[in-house]
């Protein structure tokens, strides 16, 4: 346990420095939403493939292994976690929280910061912030359910490829109406604070709970990670008006680096 505690500080602590970073450019510089795009579709595609050929598979595994009651068949018990986490996220975006998706970059020759002053920099740090704490629970489930450390530390890669261009989108939103610099950083922090505060959290809550409810937790978490994908990341593409082979092919490559690395950490 101490050691996965230790595993998972270090990986929340990796994705709070990248978001920094991501959050710390559009202070200084402009981007346009083509380069931005395409670090969202990459990481699309790596949610997307961590959910379905990582987190469900080992899920599943926890579940059957761990199951109390024989006539309860574990497929089923992933069916409902996935759909509980998928339907909380679809219910926070679209009933509780200000909608801000990653998905609103606005046309092509827009840049960050025109499509942010749309939407409000309040709103957009409120959404991140539910988003972001969510990732860190969705971290702390996997390292503490994986068998071993790969499984964490593969989620933590499909994280990282997403959360970076969330940070960048919060400080660009909050600059486009005008928050001080010394303002967007401390929102910045706090963004970035929530992936170790959920990942320790839910270290906390899963220590002692039984085999299969981890592996619910995975199924949970997994609905979480292919609702932000479909929902947020990946209908990108729909937007562009030109160039859409090219983040076709990106999402592609995000889907083929997730289940690439996850057959080398698990080779059988």
């Amino acid at each position: 346990m101490e050691a996965a505690f230790i595993t998972l500080l270090a990986l929340s602590g990796g994705i709070f420095v990248v978001g920094m970073i991501g959050g710390y450019i559009p202070l200084y510089r402009e981007w346009s939403i083509d380069k931005l795009s395409l670090m969202v579709a990459f990481g699309g595609g790596t949610l997307f493939a961590a959910a379905l050929f990582l987190m469900l598979p080992e899920g599943w595994e926890h579940i059957e292994e761990g199951m109390p009651w024989a006539d309860v068949e574990a497929g089923f018990v992933v069916a409902v976690a996935i759909t509980v986490g998928f339907l909380l996220m679809y219910m926070l975006e679209n009933l509780v929280l200000p909608h801000f998706a990653l998905s609103h970059l606005g046309h092509a020759h827009e840049t960050v910061t025109e499509t942010a002053r749309r939407v409000g920099g309040l709103s957009v740090f409120i959404a991140l912030g539910v988003h972001t704490l969510i990732d860190g629970i969705a971290l702390g489930v996997a390292v503490t359910g994986g068998e071993d450390f790969a499984l964490g530390g593969l989620v933590f890669v499909a994280i990282i490829s997403h959360h970076m261009p969330a940070s960048f989108s919060l400080t660009s939103a909050l600059k486009a109406n005008q928050y001080p610099n010394h303002t967007s950083l401390l929102y910045l922090i706090i963004l970035n604070a929530m992936v170790p505060v959920g990942a320790v959290l839910a270290a906390l809550v899963l220590s002692g709970l039984s085999d299969w409810l981890l592996g619910a937790m995975l199924g949970f978490s997994a609905g979480t990670f292919i609702y932000t994908a479909t929902s947020d990341l990946l209908p990108v593409i729909q937007r562009r008006y030109r160039g859409k082979a090219l983040f076709f092919g990106t999402v592609v490559l995000g889907v083929v680096f997730m289940v690439g690395f996850g057959m080398l950490a698990h080779p059988h």
